[in-house]
Parts: structure tokens; C-alpha cells; sequence
């Protein structure tokens, strides 16, 4: 039987089987941890006909939790971690809509500040499709709740696109800009009540996308997807109800690359997140 249980030194016990809201809502889940490592599978979506590839964004929420899942094992008790920034690259082999990605976390260094983890993200059939590299601050350790317990990775999450899983709705779209809105609620949260590190990756990757497809990169058979984004965490995001806005521009857009950058900022302007990214297609 596999262990539902993982502990430290410290007397500090995970239950593999408590997932975040944002891990239910993404359809993705620990499937083992230990000291230095992590281990954990995501169901990809399967998008009706016609809808974007599937990209960077479905796997930002497995890659977030599996390179900083183990870190909390590496910590003493009375401390946690905090996503600083964290890089997805990635690799040859597509995303297939209905698959099992697993992936692998390891703890590359900690210190009294900061720590850095990687993901290592492969198909069910061992292609490696990305390599994630996160920081994460080192920071005294919150009150949480547990989440929910859940078994078995299901069926995939029941949206089949980035802005469907999101709920964002389009504000203004002109050639090599849009501005895209959202009001996160409960269901995209951490275990302190902040949207998961791993929907902002969700968030990059979809005003990435949407700014290049504006400027017409891609093709008609072939829509623009990120080769690699770099999202930075500049405040958590409460899920209060509150509408935030989501920016992103291009600046530069080649034959078969495009560069954008994206922001999402509250109501009054103040910067929560950034992003920047490498486009192809």
C-alpha cells in the first residue's frame, strides 16, 4: 500500500492525501514525498475541437507544488516557504490532451533565506515535456487549512481551456496588447488562502499567448504556445472577490519567435505578479 503519511526529523507530518483547492480544481496531486524530494501527477485536460493547444500554464500548478513540496520536509516546523519566482522551459515532446504528467521534485539548495527547488515534468510515457526551477523565501510558518482530502488523480479538470479554468474574461484586445480580467475566487487558493503559485503560471501563460496571437504569430494550423515563462511574485493575491487585471504586450515579434511580457495588477494599480515569456508556433 502506498504511504499516505511523510515526516521529518522535526516530527513535521504531511498527509499525502490533503490537496489545495487549486490542486483539486487542477486535477493534480502529491503522489509521494521525502527528504529532498517530491513526487506528484497532473491530468491534463482533453479540449473540445478547436480549442488552444495545451501549454505551459496546465502544468504550473504541478511543477509550483512538486519543486517546493519538499522543502517544507528540508525546514523545522515553525517555518515555511513562499514562491519568490519560478522559470518553466520547455521540451520537445507536446502536451496530449488526457494524459497523466508526473513529475519529479528535488531540492537543490536551502538557506536561512531562500531555498531553490526544480521540477522535472514528463509524459506517461517518459518524454520529459519541461523542466521547472523555482526560489522560494524562507518565512516564519502560517496558520493553514489542511485541504481537501482526495484520492487518485479523475478525469482531468472539467475546463478545456487556461480561461475557462481561470474564469477570465477578455476587456480589450488591439494588435500587440490585451488587458484581460478575473475575480479569483476560494477554488484557485493555497493552504493560506492566497491563489496558488501555480494559477499565476496559469495566468502568464494565457495574456502571454493572447498578446501574441494578437499580433497574428502562429499560423492557422499552429497558434502560438510558450517555449519557456519566468513568473515573478511580487504580492500574494487574496481570493476576497476583488477584480484584478491581467496586461500583456509584446515586444518583439519575429518569423518564429515573439517575446511578450504580462503584469497582473489589483483594482488600484498595485503589481502582484509579472511574467515574461518566449513564444513559438
Amino acid at each position: 500500500m502506498a504511504a499516505v503519511h511523510a515526516q521529518n526529523s522535526t516530527g513535521r507530518v504531511f498527509d499525502l492525501r490533503h490537496r489545495m483547492p487549486a490542486e483539486v480544481l487542477a486535477d493534480m496531486r502529491i503522489t509521494g514525498l521525502g527528504p529532498g524530494w517530491s513526487e506528484g501527477v497532473v491530468r491534463l485536460p482533453s479540449p473540445a475541437a478547436g480549442a488552444p493547444p495545451l501549454s505551459l500554464g496546465w502544468l504550473g500548478t504541478l511543477a509550483d507544488a512538486t519543486a517546493g513540496r519538499p522543502l517544507l520536509l528540508a525546514l523545522p516546523a515553525d517555518r515555511g516557504c513562499r514562491t519568490v519566482n519560478i522559470r518553466l522551459d520547455a521540451a520537445g515532446a507536446p502536451l496530449c490532451p488526457g494524459d497523466l504528467v508526473t513529475a519529479r521534485g528535488e531540492v537543490l539548495d536551502v538557506g536561512s533565506d531562500f531555498a531553490l527547488g526544480r521540477s522535472t515534468l514528463r509524459a506517461s510515457d517518459g518524454a520529459l515535456l519541461a523542466v521547472a526551477t523555482a526560489r522560494f523565501a524562507v518565512v516564519p510558518e502560517a496558520d493553514s487549512a489542511p485541504g481537501d482530502a482526495a484520492g487518485e488523480a479523475g478525469d482531468g479538470p472539467r475546463a478545456g481551456t487556461l480561461a475557462e479554468l481561470l474564469e477570465v474574461r477578455e476587456e480589450r484586445v488591439t494588435p500587440g496588447e490585451v488587458a484581460l480580467s478575473l475575480v479569483p475566487g476560494p477554488r484557485l487558493a493555497n493552504q493560506y488562502g492566497v491563489v496558488h503559485g501555480g494559477m499565476h503560471v496559469a495566468l502568464a501563460d494565457l495574456g502571454l499567448t493572447a498578446a501574441a496571437g494578437s499580433v497574428g504569430a502562429g499560423s492557422a494550423t499552429m497558434r502560438p504556445t510558450p517555449a519557456d515563462l519566468t513568473v515573478v511574485y511580487h504580492r500574494p493575491i487574496p481570493v476576497d472577490g476583488a477584480r484584478l487585471v491581467l496586461r500583456a504586450t509584446v515586444e518583439r515579434h519575429g518569423r518564429r519567435v515573439t517575446i511578450a511580457a504580462a503584469t497582473v495588477t489589483s483594482a488600484d494599480g498595485r503589481l502582484l505578479t509579472s511574467a515574461y515569456g518566449t513564444l513559438t508556433g
